[in-house]
């Protein structure tokens, strides 16, 4: 189809990582800035997570596996 969804679609903590696991968070945000997971990571609450990574992944390009092309 050749859509490209990084023009449709942002993830947030809002309409994203809030809705997923943890382990989902941090596989995002490593996959994301291609760095290992920080132990800190581990000692945030998940809406501080989900904060972390949406900064962290803000104009990476970076989408969940089912809307990558």
């Amino acid at each position: 189809v050749g859509l490209d969804m990084t023009q449709w679609f942002t993830p947030t903590a809002e309409n994203f990582f809030c809705r997923v696991g943890r382990d989902s968070i941090v596989k995002a945000i490593c996959a994301a800035k291609g760095v290992p997971a920080k132990r800190s990571w581990q000692k945030l609450k998940k809406s501080e997570l989900a904060a972390l990574a949406e900064r962290e992944i803000a104009g990476t390009g970076w989408l969940p596996e089912p809307l990558k092309a």
